[in-house]
């Protein structure tokens, strides 16, 4: 499949979902173990662990146990989702987040996987 504008794609996160707390807690101790840094956490939501250009986040919340949500870096979110949204279903049109600032478009994957493309905060909207 090809579009008419290019798409430079980086993956930039991982999320593991988890049910509670308990699990999440577990979890942490076993990436910890594992001998990946922590990088930052907010206890009883989520714990965030560098893995070089990657971030891998363990997170409770109202996704099941077993998803994941991978978020893939793009140059602007808005671009990407008119390039794309053609070619693709998406789940959503570009959205700012306020807890960070960037924008993010959503999707799934043939297997339902979430994948989200996503901009920072300085990307043009």
């Amino acid at each position: 499949m090809t579009t008419d504008v290019q798409v430079a794609l980086r993956l930039s996160t991982i999320i593991l979902h988890v049910p509670d707390i308990a699990a999440l807690d577990r979890c942490r101790d076993w990436y910890l173990k594992l001998g990946l840094p922590l990088s930052s956490e907010l206890p009883g939501e989520s714990y965030w662990f560098d893995t070089g250009p990657t971030l891998l986040g363990i997170h409770t919340g109202d996704e099941v146990s077993g998803n994941v949500t991978i978020y893939l870096d793009v140059p602007d979110a808005d671009a990407a989702y008119e390039s794309l949204r053609t070619a693709l279903d998406f789940e959503s049109a570009p959205e700012t987040k306020p807890a960070w600032g960037g924008r993010v478009a959503y999707l799934r994957d043939p297997v339902g996987n979430r994948v989200g493309l996503v901009s920072p905060a300085s990307a043009p909207q």
